[in-house]
């Protein structure tokens, strides 16, 4: 599976009523307050340290499931995905352009920043 999905892909499953995956917002709690879509859990890169351990006993997500991670423009979230990789998240995929080119692209009624 790669570790990337377009935002195309990812609205063509999320309007199809995609239920078998997790998302995962790694932003900071400022950037989701500019810019928020729903359905993702918040898992801040910037705090990696504190949620890890309880994420790796599967209280945050579930390790098997295809996981899509968002950030702004999708640099976070493809950082994250190779970090979670490499703990053993059997799935994790970064939303190519972010948050960023699912506004342009697909809803621009999500704030740009």
């Amino acid at each position: 599976m790669p570790r990337t999905i377009t935002v195309e892909e990812f609205e063509y499953r999320r309007r199809g009523g995609e239920l078998d995956w997790q998302l995962v917002d790694v932003r900071d709690a400022e950037e989701r307050d500019k810019a928020s879509m729903s359905g993702f859990i918040s898992l801040p890169m910037s705090q990696h340290p504190v949620w890890t351990d309880r994420m790796l006993r599967g209280e945050l997500i579930d390790l098997d499931k295809e996981t899509i991670l968002m950030c702004h423009k999708g640099t976070r979230s493809s950082h994250m995905c190779d970090y979670l990789a490499q703990l053993g998240v059997r799935h994790p995929r970064s939303l190519i352009g972010g948050i960023d080119a699912y506004s342009r692209d697909i809803d621009s009624s999500i704030t740009r920043y």
